[in-house]
């Protein structure tokens, strides 16, 4: 004895018409659910390929590019080519407005992690000779005011 056919489904997303294999299936495949669960996302669910030369966006919202055969976060990239020089050990780039895919220097904060070893004035002093002589003087403007 066969099982009778059960009645056809339209995908919620496409509009197709298919043939459910559970009762409560709304989608004719798994790309038309994400498609309808991530109406922003396109391509599978761990990347979106952006225009050529912009990158991947990555499962956590950041970007990778590469350039010159190195793949590197746009962020990354993006700060260096501003500061002139690559990135320090102890620097890292933060979003401002929180939004990882938001590459825009002005979006952009050069961090460091850099802390004196100690407490004492004379070591404080020295860790802030040290990062002076590092970068220098970033904002000569308002020394003139």
């Amino acid at each position: 004895m066969s099982k009778p056919d059960s009645p056809a489904g339209t995908c919620q997303q496409c509009g197709t018409d298919y043939l459910p294999r559970r009762r409560d299936q709304k989608y004719c495949s798994s790309e038309c659910r994400h498609r309808a669960q991530h109406p922003l996302r396109k391509g599978p669910k761990w990347q979106r390929r952006r225009s050529r030369g912009e990158g991947t966006i990555l499962s956590n919202g950041y970007v990778k590019t590469m350039k010159n055969g190195v793949r590197k976060f746009a962020h990354i990239w993006q700060m260096e080519e501003h500061l002139g020089r690559e990135l320090y050990p102890d620097e890292n780039v933060h979003h401002i407005n929180g939004v990882r895919h938001d590459n825009r220097l002005e979006n952009l904060a050069l961090w460091s992690t850099r802390q004196p070893s100690g407490q004492a004035v004379e070591d404080k002093v020295a860790w802030a000779r040290e990062i002076l002589k590092l970068y220098g003087d970033l904002h000569p403007e308002e020394d003139k005011k």
